[in-house]
């Protein structure tokens, strides 16, 4: 307990700091407690999509919507590692999000709005293609924060304010990068979110990799 003196100079009553301490850590608790109850409300919702979608460029599409929602990526971009080449397969910027036609798949319905293979080097100005390229050499994640010493021409130029690269894993092998970016506030990609980003990376992997397994099979 503290006493504290009003503004006449009379004693008024002590506070108990330590209330005020376990009001502080009830509140820190609930806080948490709530973002792990929403981050499992989101693993449920997407062991339901893999499980009853079959189409693999919906799963990707609302996998991206979930990023965007509930991981502040007000920008984003995937890519699928090739025979040695770097695709994007999609992408999204200011809640529009867009498809390509991922490599070693049947092309696409033209009604199902998919656009062309594109290479990643063809729009290297539009991400830091050399965060990217770190992050599958080195098969971890990386913050911006980490990047003092990258000489990188889009970081240079564009200044994001945050920006987080997740290696896409299946098997132990880097196939693809997730890469995000938020340029509207600070600390956008907390460590508590890390868990949930690297979960929908590595669903990503795994649909297409069951994709191509499927469409394997049909062709044997």
């Amino acid at each position: 307990f503290i006493t504290t003196n009003s503004a006449s100079g009379s004693e008024s009553e002590p506070v108990d700091l330590s209330k005020s301490d376990r009001s502080r850590k009830r509140s820190r608790k609930s806080d948490t407690t709530s973002a792990k109850g929403i981050d499992n409300k989101i693993l449920k919702n997407i062991t339901t999509l893999l499980t009853s979608e079959g189409n693999m460029y919906n799963i990707i599409k609302v996998l991206s919507e979930i990023i965007m929602e509930h991981a502040c990526a007000h920008k984003g971009v995937m890519f699928l590692s090739n025979e040695a080449q770097l695709f994007i397969i999609a992408r999204w910027e200011n809640q529009k999000i867009l498809l390509h036609h991922i490599p070693d798949t049947d092309a696409p319905r033209p009604e199902e709005g998919i656009g062309p293979m594109l290479l990643a080097k063809n729009c290297a100005q539009e991400f830091s293609f050399e965060m990217v390229k770190k992050v599958l050499v080195r098969q971890v994640p990386l913050d911006l924060s980490e990047c003092d010493s990258l000489h990188d021409q889009y970081l240079d130029t564009h200044k994001p304010k945050n920006v987080l690269c997740l290696p896409m894993i299946n098997s132990g092998k880097t196939v693809g990068v997730l890469y995000l970016e938020n340029n509207l506030i600070n600390l956008a990609f907390p460590q508590k979110r890390r868990f949930l980003l690297n979960h929908l990376a590595s669903q990503i992997s795994l649909s297409i990799h069951r994709a191509k397994l499927n469409i394997s099979l049909e062709k044997s």
